[in-house]
């Protein structure tokens, strides 16, 4: 089989991190001393020349960790130590990333020219003029010091990527930073924030307690003068402040989830390796955004006719961006019916997505797509019966809006070989919780007998309102010719000359083709 690139541009040279291994380590009294915790790893002992990410994590009980961290080499060990060079805490836990000293691993020191009050200027090939690099940052004691006891985050501007004393005081000179630019850091905004903490939802991390998260603050719009470290959180991950203090909303965070990998080697008659095929594949599946809206508020703006007085045809999109292009695939879809013959008429309003994420799962890819959950998203109109909206003798009658909240698209993309080509297999899953604007209309309200026609299902049930219309419409898009050529291209880059059979995704997330 041959090297096809088809022009995916966004497929070359893109940014790798060499030799990494990562996990997570507890403070114990056996390894505590005075303010630090000592690491005992193979990937760590003797090598005072690897750069550590640490982020502060949770786990199941605490406790909590409210301290600036550092790492530190000595005596043939890494150490992570606490800045205010009080005494480690028992139980404490901390997630470790260990990666090779390179062009995107590397130590920072503040000096003179690089310091401008509470911040460093980075100057670094793999950061200048990078403005979606979304470096990841750990302080680091070196041999002499000094402690830089604050909490810290990074931010670019001007071209330049700057790390910065949250609470505004000065970095001390010879300040040293553990910098890592790692090609799967994802960016997040706290945009609702649950007193101290923030869940996030991304492909990588939804459903995965055994993930292995990181988290540096980012950006300078918001200032959140605090400790933090990350949670697992019944279903998902969440970044959280270690004092309990409540986290400003859209706080923002680079986020980088790693594996343990693990898993027998692969026995395929040839194997590609996992950042080959989908590091490039993952820069275009987060670039995808789906809008649905089939409503205007204009009444009969595109259809004279009374039983679609609201609809508005082909204004839904399924977007990708690859090559610099942007591929916009326009679709339609129509109105959900419900009620006695079918006379309670619901239109998607305006739904759009707010993030796009993908990981590697049960062997297939997840891209999990987020929106928003704002406004009226499900508007119904009821037409032409006698217990619709204004009539006297049926109080409480009509049919309510709704809004749909917590929704999420899962698409599911699997390698498969279909004619002697690597191509994909797609499913598709449109998982929502509907919550009507007012009374539930299965207890207090004329209408309750519509509980029983499937228009507006009983609590908990809400969500297969539009499942299967949206689900349709959305896998048509992503079996479409243009997607199609799009992802089969990204695959095909990675993919080795020869016939093969089949071929499928090991636990290591390798590609593995048989004969």
């Amino acid at each position: 089989m041959k090297h096809l690139f088809l022009g995916l541009t966004i497929l070359c040279g893109l940014l790798s991190v060499e030799g990494q291994v990562v996990f997570k380590h507890t403070a114990t009294s056996s390894n505590i001393t005075n303010n630090w915790t000592t690491l005992d790893n193979a990937a760590t002992n003797g090598n005072s020349r690897v750069i550590l990410t640490v982020t502060s994590d949770y786990g199941n009980s605490g406790p909590y960790h409210d301290k600036a961290i550092g790492v530190w080499y000595s005596g043939g060990k890494w150490h992570i130590f606490n800045q205010d060079r009080r005494a480690m805490r028992s139980g404490a836990k901390f997630n470790v990333l260990v990666s090779n000293a390179g062009s995107n691993a590397f130590v920072h020191t503040a000096n003179t020219a690089s310091i401008t009050g509470r911040a460093t200027m980075i100057n670094h090939p793999a950061l200048n003029g990078n403005g979606g690099a979304r470096p990841m940052i750990t302080q680091n004691y070196g041999s002499s010091g000094p402690y830089n006891n604050k909490p810290i985050s990074t931010y670019y501007f001007d071209g330049r990527w700057f790390i910065q004393n949250l609470d505004r005081s000065a970095i001390p000179t010879n300040a040293k930073f553990n910098v890592v630019v790692h090609p799967e850091t994802f960016s997040i905004r706290a945009s609702s924030p649950s007193g101290n903490w923030y869940k996030f939802r991304n492909a990588a991390t939804d459903g995965n307690s055994g993930a292995i998260v990181f988290a540096t603050q980012s950006g300078s719009a918001v200032n959140n003068a605090n400790y933090t470290g990350v949670w697992y959180n019944r279903d998902a991950w969440t970044v959280y402040n270690q004092n309990r203090r409540a986290m400003p909303s859209n706080t923002a965070f680079h986020i980088l989830a790693m594996s343990s990998g693990g898993g027998a080697p692969s026995t395929g008659d040839l194997v590609v390796d996992r950042d080959t095929w989908y590091v490039p594949l993952n820069e275009v599946l987060r670039t995808i955004s789906i809008r649905i809206n089939n409503y205007t508020p204009n009444k009969h703006e595109f259809n004279a006719t009374g039983e679609r007085a609201f609809l508005k045809p082909d204004d839904s999109y399924f977007r990708m961006v690859a090559s610099g292009r942007v591929i916009d695939l326009p679709f339609n879809i129509d109105m959900v019916e419900g009620g006695p013959d079918n006379r309670c008429k619901a239109y998607l309003n305006d739904w759009n997505s707010s993030s796009a994420s993908s990981a590697i799962t049960g062997g297939r890819l997840r891209v999990l797509v987020t929106f928003e959950s704002a406004f009226t998203e499900l508007v119904t109109n009821c037409y032409n019966n006698a217990c619709c909206e204004g009539n006297p003798f049926c109080p409480g009658a009509g049919c309510p809006d709704y809004e749909l909240n917590n929704a999420i698209i899962e698409l599911f993309i699997r390698p498969v070989i279909r004619r002697g080509r690597l191509t994909y297999d797609s499913e598709v899953n449109f998982v929502v919780q509907v919550g009507e604007l007012g009374d539930d209309p299965c207890t207090n309200n004329f209408w309750a007998f519509l509980c029983d026609w499937g228009l507006v299902p009983r609590r908990g049930d809400r969500q297969n309102i539009i499942r299967g219309v949206v689900q349709t419409e959305v896998r048509r898009q992503l079996e479409s010719t243009r997607v199609r050529g799009i992802i089969d291209a990204a695959l095909a880059s990675a993919a080795p000359s020869g016939s093969f059979s089949s071929v499928s995704i090991d636990a290591r997330g390798n590609l593995v083709f048989n004969r």
